[in-house]
């Protein structure tokens, strides 16, 4: 499973807004969007701050296959 779709799931699962994601990322919403849809690969930055915003361990999402 995308990175992506495990946030998504993750932020469903517990009712985070991805506009609350985006403006604590500074990731553009359209581009959340598509990274959690599993429509665009997640950049390593994009993730760090993900997980950040979060208070996440970078651990805590895996790569599925």
């Amino acid at each position: 499973m995308e990175l992506g779709v495990q946030i998504k799931e993750y932020l469903e699962q517990r009712g985070i807004k991805q506009s609350w994601l985006a403006g604590m990322t500074g990731i553009d919403t359209v581009t959340l969007n598509c990274i959690l849809k599993g429509n665009r690969r997640i950049l390593a930055e994009e993730y760090f701050k993900i997980c950040h915003a979060l208070g996440l361990p970078l651990e805590t999402f895996q790569r599925r296959k």
